[in-house]
């Protein structure tokens, strides 16, 4: 995304049943300049995190919203 500042710092991409998301696939490395604007990027911390995540791991956290179809329309929108 350049830009990048700062130390490596630990970004949560998912909340699920009110805390965090601790799973791997789930956390994703950011500079600190970047993860400071968190926000903004939601969508490429999603695409990240959905994409290092199996089928069935998405399928364990899918209650109010289907992670698997939201990886399919950020790969779509995202891929070139």
């Amino acid at each position: 995304m350049g830009g990048c500042g700062g130390r490596i710092e630990w970004h949560h991409v998912f909340i699920y049943a009110g805390r965090q998301l601790n799973e791997k696939w789930a956390i994703v490395p950011a500079c600190h300049d970047h993860h400071a604007k968190a926000e903004p990027l939601r969508e490429h911390f999603e695409h990240i995190a959905l994409n290092r995540a199996t089928t069935q791991e998405l399928l364990q956290i899918s209650k109010a919203i289907d992670y698997v179809a939201k990886r399919k329309y950020l790969n779509d929108k995202y891929s070139c």
